[in-house]
């Protein structure tokens, strides 16, 4: 693989550029000859983030992991911007490129997916997607006071996302309801607006 980043609005088939041209991240194939957009919207495929994502990136040996910088606001789902843009609004994200799945390394932690921001500067992942990353935040780790620069660790968990539903329930008659237990790994990852979610009836009456 190769990883770069493009002003370009036409890399990928259908590519959407709703804000116009901005910087975003590309993942190029050297095997199929293709790109795919990296920093893309949560829940697409060719429609660009919201944000600039030119600062910085980093591959890991393996060519497994990316780590790479986004003043976007639209990556993950339901994500909390903490600063007021400019030149504060950089942050650090992590995906698998086998799985697509990302996660936001430069975090407030306990605070669910909340962007901490001021992550410019120094990246580093390895094969087992621990990220090295630099960053002025003061809200990483508690007791930072300092106001400078710091390195950070951040070992990113990229699980997918996954439901699992349990078996209906007991004494169920034609035409009656159907109660079914559902699951999930993590929750905040997965999409469950109305437009996104499709039940479809598969197999046979007391099958």
């Amino acid at each position: 693989y190769l990883a770069y980043a493009s002003y370009s609005t036409d890399l990928v088939a259908g590519q959407v550029n709703p804000a116009g041209p901005m910087w975003n991240m590309f993942l190029y194939d050297r095997t199929t000859g293709a790109s795919s957009v990296i920093s893309r919207a949560y829940g697409t495929t060719a429609t660009v983030a919201n944000g600039n994502n030119n600062f910085s990136l980093a591959l890991s040996r393996s060519g497994r992991y990316l780590a790479f910088r986004s003043a976007a606001a639209n990556l993950l789902s339901g994500v909390t911007t903490n600063y007021a843009g400019g030149s504060n609004s950089s942050d650090v994200y992590v995906v698998d490129l086998q799985t697509g799945t990302m996660a936001l390394a430069s975090r407030v932690p306990g605070a669910g997916v909340v962007e901490a921001g001021y992550s410019n500067g120094w990246l580093r992942i390895t094969n087992s997607a621990i990220v090295l990353f630099e960053s002025r935040a003061a809200n990483l780790v508690a007791g930072d006071f300092n106001g400078q620069s710091d390195l950070f660790l951040f070992q990113a968990d990229l699980t997918p996302p996954a439901i699992a539903i349990g078996a209906p329930s007991a004494g169920s008659t034609t035409g009656g309801s159907i109660a079914y237990t559902i699951s999930f790994t993590d929750a905040a990852a997965i999409d469950l607006t109305p437009a996104k979610v499709v039940l479809n009836a598969t197999g046979n009456a007391g099958a």
